[in-house]
């Protein structure tokens, strides 16, 4: 499937469920309120990530002056964290290339068209699609591939180098409605344990993206 050679391609194994691939969700964990230690902070935590062999890692990507173009109730709040994130484009991809130094990738969420258009500048190599992004982003502002979350379900039709994770959007997620069930590739999980992905592992999950 054309998924599995873009995303082998990138991960340089394949994605048959025999051996589950990790991506370590590291979202907005380099947030400071000091514009200079964040990309200390990012690169720090990529070599932290590396270290514990997963296969690769994420960052959420946010940039300042523009909309979501998936907004949610209480994104007001959320700014004062999200602005504590954002770094320059030559940052962003001192991060990478760190990743890359160690044989890990990086690639990002994004929220924003602005902010598609920094990652894809940076040279993004693969598109995570958060689930409440999954029904407006973009698709065909870039070429993919794309990883694709469903907790706030999913479009119509989704481009076919498309792998989707299933997700329980809240945060935490309850245990019991974090289990992997086999009608997707792979799992998001947001419970902020290692047990959903240990089982979506031990049942033959493709990919698990656990926040880190």
């Amino acid at each position: 499937m054309g998924e599995n050679v873009a995303l082998t391609e990138l991960f340089g194994k394949p994605l048959d469920g025999r051996r589950t691939l990790v991506v370590a969700e590291l979202g907005t964990g380099h947030a400071d309120p000091h514009p200079g230690r964040r990309p200390g902070r990012a690169r720090a935590l990529v070599v932290k990530i590396a270290a514990l062999g997963v296969d690769a890692a994420k960052f959420q990507l946010f940039v300042s002056g523009e909309q979501l173009f998936c907004p949610l109730p209480g994104d007001d709040k959320r700014w004062k964290r999200w602005d504590d994130t954002i770094m320059t484009e030559s940052e962003w991809s001192e991060v990478v290339e760190t990743g890359k130094e160690l044989g890990l990738p990086v690639f990002f969420s994004v929220f924003q068209r602005a902010g598609v258009e920094l990652a894809r500048r940076i040279g993004n190599p693969v598109w995570k699609v958060a689930s409440r992004a999954a029904k407006t982003f973009p698709y065909d502002a870039v070429p993919g591939p794309f990883i694709v979350s469903d907790g706030f379900g999913l479009p119509e039709k989704l481009p076919e180098n498309t792998l989707r994770l299933q997700c329980c959007p809240e945060y935490p997620s309850p245990l019991g409605k974090s289990l992997w069930y086999g009608q997707t590739e792979g799992l998001s999980d947001h419970s902020g344990t290692a047990f959903p992905a240990i089982h979506a592992i031990i049942a033959g999950a493709k990919l698990v993206e656990l926040h880190y």
